[in-house]
């Protein structure tokens, strides 16, 4: 089992809108994984997915997020749950050190 975090700055979305993915993946995603919450502030917003399979979850992410026009903002990682390292799944070529404010 595999924690994966959708990030957004909040230069790039607001509560409100991150509340609406967040209904919009549990809907998509049914039962193939489950949206677990979210968390909002220090200038992100992160919603919080448990799944088996995090490439096929982030495929699910990533379509809702285009409809949206904001998976250029995104930010996607998984951990296996209760391990401590993310391993960034998009954006592709990332370089950074991803955490959860």
């Amino acid at each position: 089992m595999y924690q994966l975090v959708l990030q957004l700055p909040s230069l790039a979305v607001d509560y409100d809108d991150l509340i609406a993915i967040e209904d919009e993946l549990a809907d998509a995603l049914e039962s193939s994984a489950n949206v677990d919450g979210h968390d909002f502030g220090q200038n992100e917003g992160n919603i919080f997915i448990f799944t088996n399979n995090p490439e096929h979850t982030l495929e699910t992410v990533l379509s809702l997020l285009r409809g949206r026009s904001c998976e250029s903002d995104a930010t996607v990682a998984y951990r296996t749950v209760g391990g401590e390292e993310y391993t960034v799944m998009w954006p592709d070529g990332y370089k950074g050190r991803f955490s959860i404010a």
